[in-house]
């Protein structure tokens, strides 16, 4: 709630920072935030998978050009996502970016390992540690979601599907748009991916 919160300030303020979400735990909603600020700021938007484009050129040839062209928009917004696997060359080439269109730029940093992140990076942003909902929250909100979708779904099956994916949020939700075809989540042993995340007993769970 005080995440968001900050924000509603930066949008109805206008003022968004230099901003790094980052997560030990993958499909906690990290790069679905940066998109969704960045859409409802008065912003034009730059993606980039840092995972692969990942160097000194992509400073150079992309950031740089979009950065210090003339925009149609009050900000301009660079999302970075992947951020921990930017190289070392890359992230030192970034900071004077960052310096010298902070009037105008504002950069959106993810990462599930903040340790690889340069500390004068880490110091020109706000950083959030992005944790996953409880259980019962996502239980919530992926039951509203198949209700839109008017797809019918047992309870005890999507707490089975929230427990075994728990905390990646994005499984839970891909798990239930392939095996609902049909108009009703169909739940399956054989259909499930182990989840690598160390769970821990969602006792939570057992009072929904």
């Amino acid at each position: 709630d005080e995440f968001v919160d900050k924000i509603k300030y930066w949008i109805e303020n206008d003022c968004p920072p230099n901003l790094i979400l980052h997560s030990s735990a993958s499909g906690t909603g990290k790069t679905s935030c940066c998109k969704l600020l960045a859409k409802l700021l008065d912003a034009d938007v730059m993606y980039i998978n840092a995972s692969s484009e990942n160097g000194i050129d992509t400073v150079r040839d992309k950031i740089t050009s979009f950065a210090s062209s003339v925009g149609f928009s009050r900000w301009k917004v660079i999302i970075l996502d992947e951020f921990s696997q930017f190289s070392i060359n890359g992230q030192s080439a970034l900071n004077s970016i960052m310096e010298s269109t902070s009037k105008t730029t504002r950069f959106f940093l993810t990462g599930n390992y903040i340790d690889k992140f340069l500390p004068s990076i880490i110091s020109r942003c706000s950083p959030f540690q992005i944790q996953s909902p409880p259980p019962a929250k996502i239980y919530e909100n992926i039951s509203k979601i198949l209700e839109l979708e008017n797809i019918t779904f047992e309870k005890g099956d999507l707490v089975k599907i929230i427990k075994q994916y728990y905390p990646d949020q994005r499984s839970m939700l891909n798990y239930c748009q392939s095996n609902s075809n049909s108009g009703t989540l169909v739940y399956s042993t054989q259909n499930l991916v182990t989840n690598d995340y160390c769970t821990k007993i969602l006792d939570e769970l057992k009072n929904l």
